[in-house]
């Protein structure tokens, strides 16, 4: 805090005085008379006793800052003449609305006459940026300057200054989104602001305040969108969802955040890595997660789905055509939270109006106009040795994680000739931070000449809805151009939980939809106790299509999870299965597509 005294706020009015004699302020309209007596006075005194300024006073008076203006406490008051605005509609607004947008809006701490050459922002009381010039303060003239006072100075406008809400503000103002203001408002916490707070004595240990100014934090805003939609020196826009485009979103996206209480399901890391896919039942290693309440867990990861990509930094270049207009299908946005979205063509397709801000934008939308793919239901992709991560190895196969460089496969185009080209991007595409290399898994440390190694994947955070799968594998070409080519053949079982939190363990058969020109077949068992076996074309990168599966139940960051098992069908006792047919697995991914997305990468 600072405090001056009267000696030394008459030095400071002797300063002032000099200055507006000076040549540079010649144009002013009015030279102040009687600076003296002006000087012995308190900002209150002298606004209250003038005869332009009635309407100021009595807007001060009703937000309850007369005490402020007549104690020590050293501030700059920009006051609009009467006459310049509209105070008789400010009138009718109540008190902590004309506190917070009108009277803070035109006062500032301490001292800051004019003199010299001027050019400063200024924060108001109410945490807004003014440019503060010779002639200006934000977008109002200065009709007259550097009135003095015992505890600051006063410069007179012609009009008030515009008050623009801050994004965080309008989020209570806004009209046609009370579903989204009702889901921000719930999480806002209220606290003092010790900035802007008068501290009194200490008493029985407690700190007091003479003053107390109160402002809020919202979880939301803070902690989902990674944003500071309070801070006036961020610029940002934000797409605020009308009432309807709220429901239809809530309605979309909940589904997918279907929770039990209690899950059971089957716990890989419980299993002896010495057991086999083929004697492993659905409620072997079984395992149970208490979720609690499934019901606000829904509500909750839904409505955070919604609004988690709803703002965007200017901070970021490709973001501010949002604020200039333009862009294209092919641009990209940035949210808060780094999550690259296209595109800004369909924003501005989607929004019915835009307002300006204290610190950006707000765009009302009908509908939040992003992929599902790009927000809430993502690709899930699994391949990685890790227990913890993805896989459960059986008969110690040990997988490890293996990586040849892209550069190495530019002229073995034909090892990928069998991959449709939506899933060759996502495995050869610039996907993650390292993908300079082509990755995937690969069992080793076979030590049994008859052993087969078993992949089992544990599938993180699957939502309850539909998902196209799709494994990757590689042949042993791929970083041993000479080897013998080999099919491999396979089973496929995907252990899940059903509704009733019954665990279930189900044969993956190759898809009856399964495009043949992606190389693998389905061949029939030997007898109803040995399933039909996927054979793949030896040689060559496979993607084996497994079909759709609706998963009943939600499994998002939870500990518990579904899983997918494959195994050999055939035999390695005897050498010459050995040299026939691939032992070793390679698996360069498992990819789970839900439907929008599948729909969409296919017919790109």
């Amino acid at each position: 805090m600072k405090y001056i005294s009267k000696i030394g706020v008459m030095i400071v009015a002797s300063g002032m005085l000099a200055a507006t004699s000076c040549s540079d302020f010649s144009d002013y309209n009015t030279v102040v008379e009687d600076t003296n007596v002006m000087a012995g006075k308190t900002l209150w005194q002298n606004i209250s006793e003038n005869e332009n300024l009635k309407n100021f006073s009595a807007l001060v008076k009703k937000a309850g800052f007369v005490d402020n203006l007549n104690n020590p406490r050293f501030y700059t008051v920009f006051a609009p003449l009467d006459g310049t605005y509209d105070a008789e509609s400010l009138m009718k607004a109540d008190s902590a609305t004309i506190l917070k947008e009108f009277v803070k809006q035109h006062i500032v701490e301490y001292n800051h006459p004019v003199s010299g050459i001027v050019d400063e922002n200024l924060i108001s009381l109410n945490a807004k940026s003014h440019h503060f010039t010779n002639d200006t303060f934000g977008e109002s003239s200065i009709n007259t300057a550097n009135i003095p006072a015992s505890n600051g100075v006063i410069h007179l406008l012609n009009a008030s200054d515009i008050y623009y809400n801050s994004i965080y503000d309008y989020v209570r103002k806004v009209e046609g989104c009370d579903l989204l203001k009702k889901y921000i408002q719930r999480y806002d916490v209220q606290y003092i602001d010790e900035a802007n707070s008068i501290i009194g004595p200490i008493v029985n240990g407690e700190q007091t305040y003479e003053h107390i100014e109160y402002a809020t934090k919202n979880y939301v805003i803070n902690n989902i969108l990674e944003a500071e939609l309070d801070n006036e020196d961020s610029i940002y826009t934000m797409l605020f969802p009308q009432d309807k485009a709220w429901e239809a979103s809530y309605a979309r996206i909940s589904p997918n955040y279907k929770f039990l209480p209690k899950v059971a399901y089957m716990n890989l890391e419980g299993i002896s890595s010495t057991t086999e896919a083929a004697s492993i039942t659905a409620t072997t290693g079984t395992k149970t997660q208490t979720i609690g309440a499934p019901e606000y867990l829904q509500d909750s990861l839904t409505t955070q789905s919604m609004v988690r990509n709803l703002v965007f930094s200017d901070g970021y270049p490709q973001n501010r055509c949002l604020i200039a207009g333009g862009g294209s299908a092919t641009d990209s946005l940035v949210t808060s939270r780094l999550v690259h979205l296209p595109d800004p063509v369909s924003v501005n397709s989607h929004t019915v109006a835009s307002h300006k801000m204290s610190n950006g934008y707000v765009r009302l939308v009908d509908s939040i106009p992003f992929n599902s793919w790009d927000t809430f239901e993502p690709v899930i992709r699994t391949y990685n040795s890790s227990r913890n991560n993805s896989v459960w190895r059986a008969l110690k196969c040990n997988p490890t994680e293996a990586a040849v460089t892209k550069k190495s496969l530019v002229n073995r185009d034909s090892l990928f000739s069998l991959v449709p080209k939506f899933i060759y991007d996502r495995i050869m595409g610039d996907q993650s931070e390292d993908e300079d290399n082509f990755k995937y898994t690969v069992s080793s440390n076979i030590t049994a000449t008859s052993a087969k190694p078993e992949f089992n994947f544990m599938l993180r955070n699957v939502l309850s809805t539909t998902y196209h799968i799709y494994v990757v594998t590689v042949p042993e070409q791929i970083d041993d151009s000479l080897a013998n080519v080999k099919p491999y053949y396979l089973n496929f079982y995907l252990n899940y939980t059903d509704e009733n939190n019954q665990q279930v363990k189900k044969l993956l058969p190759l898809s009856p939809n399964a495009d043949p020109s992606w190389g693998p077949v389905s061949e029939p068992g030997s007898s109803k106790s040995k399933p039909d076996n996927i054979v793949t074309v030896g040689g060559r990168v496979n993607v084996i299509d497994l079909g759709e599966f609706t998963f009943p139940i939600s499994y998002y960051g939870l500990e518990a999870y579904p899983n997918i098992m494959m195994c050999h069908t055939q035999s390695y006792a005897t050498s010459s299965n050995r040299a026939k047919y691939e032992r070793y697995l390679r698996v360069a991914g498992i990819f789970l597509f839900p439907v929008e997305a599948d729909t969409y990468f296919k017919n790109k």
